[in-house]
């Protein structure tokens, strides 16, 4: 039973690193795909940054969010479970998001869909995150 325990602490703890990480990651696309700050050089290197942050942090923390929850949705037998399926889908929709915000400042893409998306990441994360927690915690379905 401790090393549950470990497990479930090390699967929250990345979790929480990926959702700053990608929280930060949308704010950097706003602001490097913003006409009046993309020529600012503190943005550049704010953009910059936050592209080696999510290169060395944000993206293992996503895989390791991913390889203990699965770790331990194996060893609870919860695959089939509802709760775990649709927090799976809440998941596999932050991972995308994490993708295209990634893509989207690595290629400094103005794209009116990666802006969408950037424009409403902090808002999405919060709400996916209280999603996650409510389906884990409570098991709804």
């Amino acid at each position: 039973m401790p090393f549950d325990l470990w497990l479930v602490a090390a699967h929250v703890a990345v979790a929480v690193v990926w959702t700053g990480g990608l929280t930060a990651l949308g704010i950097a696309v706003l602001a490097a795909n913003d006409p009046a700050l993309r020529e600012m050089d503190t943005v550049r290197r704010f953009a910059a940054a936050v592209r080696r942050f999510d290169h060395r942090v944000t993206a293992p923390a996503m895989a390791a969010t991913w390889a203990f929850g699965s770790i331990l949705a194996l060893r609870g037998a919860w695959f089939g479970e509802p709760w775990l399926t649709a927090k799976i889908v809440v998941v596999v929709a932050l991972s995308a998001l994490h993708g295209v915000l990634s893509g989207g400042l690595r290629r400094n893409d103005a794209a009116a869909a990666v802006g969408a998306l950037a424009r409403h990441t902090p808002a999405t994360v919060g709400m996916a995150v209280l999603a996650i927690a409510g389906l884990v915690i409570v098991k709804p379905l």
